[in-house]
């Protein structure tokens, strides 16, 4: 005489009812996050290479803007204005190092 499921695994057959049914995402949102998913992937590629190319011509653009007596000070102006954006940018949108 076979036993029940409670008996021979341990464990009752449960009703898939009482699960509220799973809303399936609009065609749109799934696009979206796919591009995003795949930004994220060309992102850290695209600051290697792009990090140090925006410092030469930052470097090229003040020296060119101000001449060699005010690169200096230009250079801290212009990158400064740079960082205190892209801090004010992560912290508008709530980017969390994902580590």
């Amino acid at each position: 005489m076979p036993g029940t499921d409670l008996q021979r695994y341990g464990w009752a057959p449960v009703d898939s009812r009482i699960w509220a049914p799973v809303r399936r995402k609009k065609k749109i949102r799934r696009i979206i996050e796919r591009l995003i998913g795949d930004a994220a992937l060309i992102a850290a590629p695209a600051l290697v290479v792009g990090g140090p190319l925006l410092i030469l011509v930052t470097i090229l653009g003040a020296y060119y803007a101000v001449g060699p007596a005010l690169v200096g000070p230009a250079l801290l102006g212009v990158l400064s204005v740079f960082f205190a954006g892209f801090v004010l940018i992560v912290e508008k949108d709530g980017i969390r190092a994902q580590l």
